[in-house]
């Protein structure tokens, strides 16, 4: 995966649905490693899922909240 440009990046910082490679960019996770994992997450952990109204994207406060959950329970 290519890296956006810069301007790109700051234009892009607010938006609330993200495609997996926005997310996983944002996560700073390897793609690597978070692409094999998304998938049990989904199923298993309730990590949310793509939304098909809004072009199979994921609603990042939504993201942002299970994480924080996730870290939350496992301290």
């Amino acid at each position: 995966m290519s890296m956006p440009a810069p301007e790109t990046l700051e234009r892009e910082k607010d938006k609330l649905f993200l495609t997996d490679a926005e997310l996983i960019r944002r996560l700073g996770v390897p793609e690597k490693h978070m692409r094999k994992i998304l998938p049990g997450l989904e199923a298993n952990y309730g990590f949310p899922r793509k939304q098909r109204l809004f072009g199979d994207r994921r609603y990042w406060p939504a993201v942002k909240a299970w994480l924080a959950n996730a870290m939350d329970s496992r301290i």
